[in-house]
């Protein structure tokens, strides 16, 4: 415990300077962009809110990036660590997707109460269920975006070594190929058959709608929403393959 703490206080260290500009610009741009727009005040800071809520898919991506990055400036000391490939990996995780979700909770907290100012809005007991379903999917998305990433991250370092910068090419190259057939599965009577399993109705009605056409601003969460637990099923079975695939790839490949 007391060597993840410490690896937990190093990556912090790193990204923490990211955390406190995603902080300020959760507040700065949903506020700047209402009054470049000349939209309603608190209508184009609820927009814009939930327009940064959804930009945090992609942040813990963004932080595990930078920590990979800078270990592997100094790959004399992060592949003679002593911690396993899982406790390196659990802290990485930890502190990108933490960070995420504080500057996650910041940013629906500035939802929340313009929505309680906005002029002619539904109300946060109206649009709670669709809010967390919205909040939710932005969550499994952004995981499953992390774990892709560190999968083909390994490959990158796995390959670089022996061909160069071409690692680049190849490995994006591997992404498009994987993307398409995984697009291919989802075409599959098999996938369909799965991701139809327990459908569960989340809300029904109108949600949240936000329409200004005079500053040309639109945005909507739809409360007549679905959970498909089959479908993350899937999702989550194909994660745990590509994470403990690319961690022995890792431990035994790239760190060797």
């Amino acid at each position: 415990m007391k060597q993840f703490k410490g690896l937990l206080k190093k990556d912090w260290t790193i990204v923490k300077g990211y955390v406190f500009l995603a902080l300020l610009l959760n507040l700065l741009i949903p506020v700047g962009a209402s009054a470049v727009l000349q939209i309603g005040w608190f209508e184009g800071i609820l927009s814009f809110s939930a327009a940064m809520m959804g930009l945090h898919a992609i942040m813990p991506l963004v932080l595990l990036a930078i920590l990979l990055s800078k270990d592997m400036e100094r790959p004399d000391i992060f592949f003679h660590s002593g911690a396993s490939i899982h406790l390196l990996n659990g802290a990485k995780l930890v502190v990108a997707i933490g960070s995420t979700l504080i500057s996650f909770v910041f940013a629906t907290l500035i939802a929340l109460v313009s929505l309680l100012f906005a002029p002619g809005q539904a109300g946060i007991p109206e649009v709670l269920a669709s809010g967390a379903l919205y909040m939710l999917n932005i969550f499994l998305f952004s995981l499953i975006i992390v774990i892709v990433f560190y999968f083909f991250a390994t490959v990158f370092y796995l390959i670089k070594p022996k061909i160069g910068a071409f690692a680049y090419i190849v490995t994006f190259g591997l992404f498009f190929i994987a993307i398409d057939l995984w697009t291919r599965f989802q075409g599959t009577a098999f996938y369909s058959r799965i991701s139809d399993f327990w459908v569960v109705t989340i809300a029904e009605g109108d949600g949240l709608q936000v329409e200004k056409s005079a500053g040309s601003i639109e945005f909507s969460i739809d409360s007549a929403s679905t959970l498909a637990v089959g479908d993350w099923l899937i999702h989550f079975v194909l994660l745990a393959v590509l994470y403990f695939l690319a961690s022995y790839w890792f431990d035994r490949k790239v760190r060797d």
